[in-house]
């Protein structure tokens, strides 16, 4: 790229990346996530939009997989039909998350040689976080003060404020379910490059706060799956094995502390998966879809169409239901509605690929990010791969920041270059 001369527009970046945990606004324009940081830097694209050349030299195989998926749901809608605003919601969702990743390269092509960038990155973050994080607190006090003008305030400024109302802490996200996605989509890569003490703290005093909280069940499991793989990951490459036998004594105590000290872990445990609502409604979403490619196996393989997710599961929604056993029926009644109609219904980011682009299309996809991490010299590489894999089970906007991240810090480290 030819050298970028910094300019003023860069504190438009900066904005953005300040207002990444500040999801919860309520002049959203997305109630689904409701984040306004994608708009942010879309503005930053757009006042840099003379770079678009290099950008799209840059991530060519990016967009042709796009404009493969694009021409592959055309193809579909001849068939299958559509609707305009799905279309529309799907296709915006994709470009704000290739105008994320466009936007950071911009940035980074300009700052590269800047030694305080990454510590400006750090510091913008951490104060952004943790003043989320004293948010979460004062909600805390809220609820258990029954803060009549706290709550006021709170329903004022949140897009999606009925957590608090049910006495669940959401800090500034737009649910509870969400902070896992920041925590170790965000947090923990940065983290993974700098190695700056004062993220791995932020990480782990947010992800403590948010369990003591009762937040959800969601950052119990996120937290003590990504813990295991790391901790497993690290005593295996310093030939830790004597410790390695002694974690599952630690663990089987940490899920006997859970399973007596939190009440939706201790009901699921003993009732199983359909005794949490929220649980029951996400895994019904990913059956139905399922039994709809089972009932549809064509469809399966060439996808529905972009904005089409919703199509899966209104096949196999008879079949789901009559195997669903929990009270929670409020989203499942509205699923089944024939008049129902959202882009974004399976809340799992597979089964969303799937169902609009097809099977072919979603290994095509797991491949191509396989062979970028191949390339990589990136410092536990597939452990941060996994962790993409496994934060987008129970999330599935393409605009969110933590996939986009990964491809850039992969591809920006094939090479034996600095990043920032």
């Amino acid at each position: 790229m030819e050298r970028v001369s910094k300019n003023k527009t860069d504190i438009i970046f900066d904005i953005g990346l300040f207002f990444v945990p500040f999801e919860n606004f309520f002049f959203a324009p997305s109630a689904g996530w409701a984040a306004i940081s994608p708009i942010i830097f879309f503005v930053y694209l757009m006042v840099n939009i003379k770079y678009m050349g290099f950008i799209i030299k840059k991530y060519k195989n990016i967009l042709i997989l796009i404009a493969l998926g694009i021409m592959i749901s055309l193809i579909n809608f001849l068939s299958i039909g559509f609707s305009l605003s799905n279309f529309i919601n799907s296709l915006i969702s994709l470009m704000l998350g290739l105008t994320s990743l466009f936007s950071l390269t911009i940035y980074y092509e300009k700052n590269k040689d800047n030694p305080n960038t990454m510590n400006k990155i750090i510091k913008i973050l951490f104060i952004s976080y943790l003043i989320t994080m004293f948010v979460g607190v004062l909600q805390y006090i809220t609820i258990k003060g029954n803060i009549g003008f706290l709550y006021k305030f709170f329903n004022s400024i949140f897009k999606r404020n009925s957590y608090l109302n049910y006495h669940r802490i959401q800090f500034f996200f737009t649910e509870p379910s969400f902070i896992g996605m920041h925590l170790y989509g965000i947090l923990l890569p940065l983290f993974l490059y700098t190695k700056s003490k004062k993220i791995i703290k932020l990480i782990i005093f947010y992800a403590l706060l948010a369990i003591a909280f009762s937040s959800g069940v969601r950052i119990i499991l996120d937290s003590s799956i990504i813990a295991i793989m790391f901790i497993f990951g690290y005593l295996f490459k310093k030939k830790k094995y004597f410790i390695i036998f002694l974690l599952p004594i630690v663990l089987l105590f940490s899920f006997n502390y859970f399973y007596n000290n939190n009440i939706r872990v201790k009901h699921i445990v003993d009732n199983g998966i359909y005794a949490d609502g929220s649980l029951a409604s996400r895994y019904f979403r990913i059956n139905a879809s399922i039994h709809g490619y089972i009932k549809n196996p064509f469809r399966f393989i060439t996808g529905y169409g972009i904005g089409n997710s919703i199509y899966p599961i209104k096949e196999g929604y008879a079949i789901a239901f009559s195997n669903y056993k929990s009270s929670f029926l409020k989203e499942i009644y509205e699923l089944g509605d024939p008049n129902y109609n959202d882009e974004s219904a399976s809340y799992c980011l597979y089964t969303r690929i799937i169902s609009e682009y097809g099977f072919i299309y979603f290994i095509i996809i797991i491949l191509y990010l396989i062979k970028i991490t191949q390339k990589s010299i990136f410092d536990m590489k597939w452990y941060y791969l996994f962790t993409i894999l496994y934060i987008y089970l129970q999330f599935e906007s393409y605009a969110f920041y933590a996939l986009w991240i990964f491809i850039f810090i992969m591809i920006y480290s094939k090479k034996k270059e600095e990043l920032l």
